[in-house]
């Protein structure tokens, strides 16, 4: 913890590295602790439970220290100490640190905690676990600081009083206000694709109160998801952290502009922001290309191939969609089989297979599809889809057609 002037201030990673004897290992216990003591600067520093008494619009400050938490973790993300690029067989990949911890705890059944993960993390990478632990320490604070905004936002609406301590508040399901327009706006951010897998089935998908009140229906406090997922949420084998960082994350690919001090232009896929009080905020959407550039080397530089295996998958889906009918229809498990058939991350998506596999990827859902019932009643004569060539000739003829 950091003291200028008898005034606890403001402290990050960079701060605790370089008050601290980097000899001797940071013990879990530190590890908490460290995490509480950013919170605390952090309030601290801001002055927010005296502020907040004194300010005649409370959630004005309130949104404007979430949106200073958001910023930051977008800093952080950024950071060097965090990121991370290695080679895997013949595709470079990148990622964030917190992202590969968070992996190898839920690989990992015998670590109890995030700390023993981070340690064992270090030691497969050859990373220094003192500044890991600093990094780590930060954006974890970071995380929690958000979560607790959200709470204090959330009970500013209700009229209840807030401090700095979280308030336990009782979870009593309230109905969100025009369902219809928040789901559309909740689709529009996650571009119309589970944020969580590569689900596609937007009429399914079920919308998910971050801090697990669902009572408290503000926008930021919302995340629309596939039904898989969802239950992935209950079982936490998907994380609270892991939800607040992929919210964030659809947050940061908004452009915010500050006009004139009153209005906000946003531009691209966020449609609502936390709006409270007397609040104002012009949404100004612009549509924005939803094409993913994929590594040399795999399906999705292909984007004839890439496109030819997504015809496939639905295909399949169509037939099982039949043979099972919409209540039991569960989408996405074909593509989550391939990826860990084929090794690919839990981030990444199945067009990140090799191309030197695309025709026994081909073959194996060729086999896939036949191999439904509705492809067994159709008979062997019956056509279940095209082949690649066929494929490529009918998408060359619409192209010279278009």
């Amino acid at each position: 913890m950091i003291i200028k002037k008898n005034k606890l201030i403001a402290m990050t990673a960079y701060d605790v590295l370089k008050n601290r004897d980097m000899t001797i290992d940071i013990t879990e216990s530190e590890f908490n602790q460290l995490i509480k003591d950013y919170c605390t600067a952090f309030f601290t520093e801001k002055n927010y439970d005296e502020r907040l008494g004194l300010h005649r619009n409370p959630i004005e400050l309130q949104n404007e220290i979430l949106q200073e938490l958001y910023h930051q973790l977008t800093i952080i993300q950024n950071r060097a100490e965090l990121r991370f690029v290695e080679q895997r067989g013949e595709i470079t990949v990148g990622g964030y640190v917190h992202s590969e911890i968070n992996e190898t705890w839920k690989a990992d059944k015998r670590l109890p905690t995030l700390y023993h993960a981070m340690i064992v993390y270090c030691k497969r990478t050859s990373r220094n676990f003192i500044m890991t632990a600093a990094h780590i320490g930060e954006y974890l604070a970071l995380l929690e600081m958000v979560s607790k905004m959200q709470q204090d936002i959330h009970q500013t609406n209700s009229g209840k009083v807030v401090n700095s301590i979280p308030q336990k508040i009782k979870k009593e399901r309230i109905k969100i206000p025009k369902p219809t327009k928040v789901r559309a706006e909740l689709q529009k951010e996650i571009g119309s694709q589970c944020p969580f897998c590569d689900n596609a089935d937007v009429g399914h998908f079920e919308i998910h109160h971050i801090d697990e009140d669902p009572s408290h229906n503000e926008a930021i406090n919302l995340i629309l998801l596939c039904p898989t997922c969802h239950s992935k949420i209950g079982k936490a084998d998907i994380t609270r952290e892991q939800v607040i960082q992929r919210k964030q994350e659809l947050l940061n690919t908004v452009k915010k502009t500050a006009e004139n001090g009153k209005a906000i232009n946003i531009h691209g896929g966020v449609a609502n922001i936390i709006s409270g009080g007397t609040n104002t905020i012009h949404i100004k959407q612009t549509k924005k290309s939803s094409s993913i550039e994929y590594p040399a080397g795999c399906i999705g530089s292909d984007l004839l191939k890439a496109n030819y295996i997504g015809y496939l998958i639905d295909r399949y889906e169509e037939y099982k969609l039949k043979e099972l009918g919409k209540e039991n229809m569960r989408y996405g498990i074909l593509r989550r089989q391939l990826k860990i058939e084929y090794k690919i991350g839990k981030a990444r998506k199945v067009e990140h297979i090799p191309l030197v596999q695309f025709e026994a990827l081909v073959k194996q859902l060729q086999k896939k599809i036949d191999g439904t019932m509705i492809a067994r009643k159709n008979g062997k004569l019956h056509r279940n889809y095209d082949s690649y060539a066929e494929y490529e000739a009918a998408r060359s003829v619409a192209n010279k057609t278009s």
